[in-house]
């Protein structure tokens, strides 16, 4: 009497399956990295449009002034925090009394963005202060719509494209911010406040 021989696989199959997941996934791993790196630097470009949007949102629905600190040295990697005035205007607000304790028990400090929690492994992140000279700005919205601004952290914030600061420079219509690996390796991604609008990310 003939026995059916029984399905199954033998062990040189099961060899070659093996090898080909093993390939496969070698072949994905350089790009998963890669997609994860790039995904990193997206979030922390959403996480600056969002808070310039609350800022602008929040003078609004407050009826203050509110400050959107950009300081290239803060973190190390340029830092954002943002901070709400006293008042409606941006130019009488006590902007070094409010801003001076930082963001630890300041309830005037709404949120701050900190690049250094957005690294992936051994890559850093960092935010640069896009075609203005001097590294540091202040962007100020006003609860009527109005948004100012002003080179460095001190001085009268304007609302149009020149700023009066002693380093110079030109808006063109928003500030703008490269968010970028500490290497410089990679795709920058861009963002911009513009002179009364909402933030947003800048292809």
């Amino acid at each position: 009497m003939l026995r059916r021989s029984q399905a199954g696989f033998t062990l040189l199959e099961l060899m070659v399956v093996v090898s080909i997941v093993g390939l496969t996934v070698a072949i994905a791993l350089p790009g998963m990295g890669r997609a994860r790196v790039e995904a990193k630097s997206n979030e922390l470009a959403l996480e600056l449009v969002r808070l310039g949007r609350q800022g602008r949102a929040a003078a609004a629905g407050y009826g203050r002034a509110h400050l959107f600190r950009f300081d290239a040295d803060l973190f190390g990697r340029g830092g954002v925090r943002l901070f709400r005035g006293i008042n409606n205007n941006c130019n009488t607000n006590d902007w070094p009394t409010i801003t001076g304790p930082g963001c630890n028990g300041n309830l005037n400090c709404l949120a701050e963005v900190n690049p250094v929690n957005w690294e992936a492994g051994s890559i850093q992140y960092q935010v640069i202060l896009d075609g203005l000279a001097g590294g540091d700005v202040d962007v100020c919205f006003e609860p009527n719509g109005t948004t100012r601004w002003r080179q460095g952290f001190f001085g009268r914030f304007v609302v149009d494209n020149i700023s009066t600061a002693a380093v110079g420079g030109n808006a063109q219509g928003g500030i703008r911010f490269r968010i970028q690996r500490s290497d410089g390796n990679g795709v920058a991604r861009r963002m911009v406040i513009p002179l009364g609008g909402d933030a947003r990310i800048v292809r």
